[in-house]
């Protein structure tokens, strides 16, 4: 006999409802983006020092395996620790500006760490498949830090050890750079030189 399908726990949280419908709406538009993308368009770059399709996606990956250990951790730390509260939460004036400058259209540019620059040519299914399966660990993780004080839990940086952020600018970066990069690769896709479909093609 099929049991029926449990319905995940009401949020209680009015930030952490926020934070899953942004990763909803970047899951569609990543999904919406790459899904009728031929792999010569998925890896087709205007330039040998710029990224493709492909890579943009590949760093959020590479991104999301340094983060989500810190962020996991962060919130079993949290919960060990009592550190609960629902907010409304304050962040300060540093953690505010840093997210306004990573979403898009990028008002400023970062370098990237070695560690986090991706090698590209990796089967488009492959790359989009451990896309598809790192939303799904930060929605397991955003319910997860349901009712925690996102404000007073601190999480190391991946790129800094030494710079703490508070866990809920962490997880509003974290979503700021996915929504950051796939405008990256959305721009890509709309460039003059962008390789079009083979229907396109034959017309």
């Amino acid at each position: 006999m099929d049991l029926p399908e449990r319905k995940p726990d009401p949020i209680a949280s009015a930030e952490i409802e926020r934070l899953l419908y942004q990763a909803g709406v970047v899951k569609m538009d990543a999904c919406g983006l790459t899904s009728t993308l031929t792999e010569e368009q998925f890896h087709w770059k205007p330039s040998p020092e710029a990224w493709s399709v492909g890579e943009c996606f590949d760093h959020l990956n590479l991104t999301g395996r340094l983060w989500f250990p810190r962020l996991e951790e962060a919130v079993e730390r949290g919960r060990a620790q009592g550190l609960l509260s629902e907010g409304p939460f304050v962040y300060g004036w540093l953690s505010r500006w840093l997210l306004a400058k990573t979403e898009p259209p990028p008002k400023r540019r970062f370098p990237t760490p070695s560690r986090l620059r991706p090698k590209g040519g990796r089967p488009p299914s492959e790359v989009m498949r451990e896309f598809l399966e790192l939303h799904e660990r930060l929605e397991r993780l955003l319910r997860a830090a349901d009712g925690l004080d996102l404000a007073r839990i601190r999480v190391p940086t991946p790129s800094f050890r030494l710079l703490h952020f508070s866990l809920g600018i962490s997880l509003w970066l974290l979503l700021a750079h996915e929504r950051r990069h796939i405008y990256q690769a959305r721009q890509l896709c709309q460039m003059a030189g962008f390789p079009r479909a083979a229907l396109e093609r034959s017309a």
